[in-house]
């Protein structure tokens, strides 16, 4: 993952990109956001593992794939043990926007997921 960033998850409303190097280390006093931006990061890598395509290698192939009846969730925990179990768990509760969104980028292209 080289960056990601999101919008009403958990305690932060607007969350902005976050660029990765080789080598990150989030730092921060407790409850800064550490374990939210981590919860993030596994969500989404669990989900995109969980669409099953045996080469993604454009945009174009993802969003196929989540068009087949694939669809963003928050209980997977396929690889990670996450601990979001819901959407109502997820969303922050001072937004009035009843959505989550996800943007983040991999290999040569950049994704946005809205869950609604």
């Amino acid at each position: 993952m080289r960056h990601i960033g999101f919008k009403n998850f958990r305690k932060f409303i607007n969350f902005p990109d976050m660029e990765f190097g080789d080598i990150t280390i989030l730092v921060g006093s407790n409850n800064s956001g550490k374990s939210t931006v981590e919860k993030a990061m596994m969500l989404v890598s669990d989900n995109l593992r969980n669409l099953r395509v045996p080469n993604l290698v454009s945009s174009d192939s993802m969003f196929a794939a989540l068009d087949n009846n694939n669809s963003f969730r928050f209980d997977l925990n396929n690889i990670h043990d996450v601990h979001v179990d819901t959407f109502g768990r997820a969303l922050n509760n001072q937004t009035k926007d009843q959505e989550i969104v996800f943007s983040f980028g991999l290999s040569d292209f950049s994704v946005t997921l809205t869950q609604l």
